[in-house]
């Protein structure tokens, strides 16, 4: 959800995902005469339930003047109406699924140890964050829930949170693990559990897994089948074949699970796909690898969409890639005809979802990797992507080019120095 409020002063804008909220202000124009000796920005938070107001506090962060609260250990959240942002831009990283909120940006004036709040210049702005479960209705809709861990972007307010103490992976269900999961582990096991129930055999489960080497889930398998579910699961046997035929065989499910065909190229996929009286109904997927690391460490998310035609593109897919006989060549054929990849500068369809299934192109032209780094270049006003291996040089020639939109690229690990050079460069 976004929202913009343009007072007599401020100009502020909210972005809310599920649990950030992205904040952005700015003096309107005529009001140049307020950033002189401005110390910075407070933000006062409101929550508020069936629209009255359940609590209000000054937002925190770590940052703070030199020579004030002197004594706190470093890294002290402090309150931005004491240690304002100094900045025109902040994130809420404490917000809540599906709750509303009002933000009020208020510049600050005078000393560090006296500071004058302006609250005459202050603008609000109410947004609603988004809900974990989605609200599909119509019989044609897709219902997404998408549950997004902490990871180790949390890792400052797990210390503040839980000290020194380590998480124990081997136990789900600890304060700190749930913590870390922030409700993505405990999805991923109640989709698998929708086929564990007293209606077990009406349910199949068609699992493709890159890593399969977390016990917790595994066991959440091996209970759909013992239920009487149709369970099938295919694994990397090749990247991960030591770690995933352990986990396998101390849980005991080696019954539904066979090792994935060896072909060129990584078998990178992490899909279920939920089918009840033989008709396929949801998918899980999304980045997050079957292990300790993947759903607990590393910032990964879950998504299940719940819709029968995508359900059925994966099961097919999944169908394609169990095949024993399965050839890169006839898969990639396979692929495209599904979905053919848009042409140069195809714009993505707006009333549904583009199904482009890997691998499906040929070296060196790869028409879908320059598709993506057309639309990433043809951006007007801002463009987001995270790169969790590589900078490909695909993508460094579309950001290349002269554009005045924003660009966020988030990277999983550190570029050499010379990619870094060239991104910073761009």
């Amino acid at each position: 959800m976004r929202n913009i409020n343009l007072g007599a002063v401020l100009a502020v804008r909210a972005i809310a995902g599920l649990h950030v909220v992205t904040l952005a202000w700015d003096f309107v124009p005529g009001q140049e005469a307020k950033r002189l000796k401005l110390l910075g920005f407070a933000i006062e938070r409101t929550e508020l339930a069936a629209g009255v107001v359940f609590e209000r506090f000054w937002l925190r962060g770590i940052k703070r003047f030199r020579f004030k609260d002197e004594g706190l250990p470093p890294g002290s959240p402090v309150p931005t109406s004491e240690h304002p942002v100094q900045s025109f831009q902040w994130g809420d990283y404490i917000a809540k699924p599906s709750t509303t909120y009002r933000y009020r940006i208020v510049p600050l004036y005078g000393k560090p140890n006296l500071i004058e709040i302006d609250d005459a210049s202050s603008t609000t702005v109410e947004i609603t964050t988004e809900d974990e479960a989605g609200s599909g209705t119509a019989a044609n809709d897709a219902r997404h829930d998408i549950h997004f861990n902490r990871g180790v972007a949390g890792s400052q307010a797990y210390a503040r949170t839980f000290g020194k103490t380590l998480p124990d992976q081997t136990k789900p269900a600890s304060a700190q693990m749930v913590w870390l999961s922030r409700g993505l582990f405990e999805a991923l096991i109640a989709f698998i559990a929708q086929a564990a129930g007293p209606d077990a055999a009406d349910f199949k489960l068609r699992a493709m897994l890159y890593e399969f080497r977390y016990p917790p889930v595994g066991e959440a398998f091996g209970k759909a089948a013992a239920a009487g579910a149709d369970v099938q699961i295919r694994y990397e046997a090749q990247s991960y074949k030591t770690e995933n035929e352990a986990m396998i065989a101390a849980t005991g499910i080696g019954g539904i699970c066979q090792p994935q065909k060896s072909r060129a190229g990584i078998r990178h996929n992490k899909f279920i796909v939920l089918v009840h009286k033989n008709i396929p109904v949801a998918v899980w997927t999304g980045s997050t690898n079957i292990s300790a690391g993947g759903i607990f460490g590393h910032s990964n998310v879950g998504h299940a969409v719940w819709n029968r035609d995508i359900a059925q593109h994966y099961l097919d897919f999944w169908t394609r890639l169990a095949d024993p006989n399965v050839k890169p060549s006839t898969l990639k054929q396979a692929n495209l005809a599904v979905e053919p990849t848009p042409g140069p500068d195809a714009p993505p369809p707006v009333d549904r979802i583009l199904t482009l299934y890997s691998p499906r192109d040929e070296k060196p032209a790869l028409p879908t990797l320059n598709w993506y780094a057309n639309r990433m270049g043809a951006a007007q006003r801002i463009m987001c992507m995270t790169f969790a291996f590589n900078f490909d040089a695909i993508f460094q020639t579309a950001l290349g080019k002269p554009s005045d939109a924003l660009r966020y690229l988030v990277f999983d690990k550190a570029l050499d120095a010379g990619v870094e050079t060239e991104v910073t460069r761009s």
